[in-house]
């Protein structure tokens, strides 16, 4: 039984980490060059009297909203089908397995890719903003 689970966890890891990559470079590519657009807005917010550290706590929680969206609808998706699927499993071969362990593990593995990419692209995103603020007036 192991062998079986094993035969068909790890390619289906592999796959899903592929995609997940891909999907997070995607977020990452289209909030950094999002942050290259709205230079000026950041300049103004700066005029206006914004603190940068106000301007930082603006930025991570406007990452963590658009990042946790697509998250947090994976995890509850996955979560259903690992139910559905975990109780036919065990209705019909009668067999115990850990699918919540299973669950558990995949959900820290991909987690941590996906913290890995909101970090990266919070720092980037942050750089953007902070050479905007130091440009020049061109009027």
């Amino acid at each position: 039984m192991k062998f079986l689970l094993s035969t068909l966890i790890f390619p289906l890891f592999y796959v899903g980490l592929v995609f997940l990559c891909v999907a997070l470079t995607v977020l990452a590519v289209q909030q950094l060059s999002d942050s290259g657009k709205y230079k000026y807005r950041y300049q103004l917010l700066g005029k206006l009297g914004m603190r940068s550290k106000e301007l930082n706590q603006m930025v991570f929680r406007q990452l963590v909203i658009y990042y946790l969206c697509p998250f947090a609808g994976a995890v509850l998706l996955s979560g259903g089908i690992v139910g559905y699927i975990s109780h036919n499993f065990v209705k019909y071969s009668g067999i115990q397995t850990p699918s919540w362990s299973y669950f558990g593990l995949a959900l820290l593995l991909f987690g941590g890719v996906y913290l890995i990419y909101f970090i990266a692209t919070y720092i980037e995103f942050k750089r953007n903003i902070m050479s905007a603020q130091k440009m020049p007036d061109v009027e």
